[in-house]
């Protein structure tokens, strides 16, 4: 009985942080403004949201070195 517990809660454990690791890399208060300009665009979702991860990490106060600014890391025009 004892070994079935520990199984179940090493399960129930991987199962939160694999739900946690997808909420916390990609937030969904970001998931109509992403469609809606990637629609606009025609640009996949999945593209858009790949670019902001690797720039920002969802970060939208990010600043580069470089000056780009935001989650996608656009340089001002």
């Amino acid at each position: 009985m004892r070994k079935i517990s520990k199984v179940i809660l090493i399960w129930t454990v991987a199962f939160l942080f694999i739900v946690l690791t997808v909420v916390i890399n990609y937030p969904y208060r970001y998931k109509k403004t992403i469609k809606k300009y990637a629609e606009a665009y025609n640009v996949e979702r999945s593209l858009v949201y790949a670019v902001i991860y690797c720039e920002s990490s969802f970060n939208k106060k990010a600043v580069s070195s470089a000056g780009a600014k935001g989650l996608m890391q656009l340089m001002p025009s």
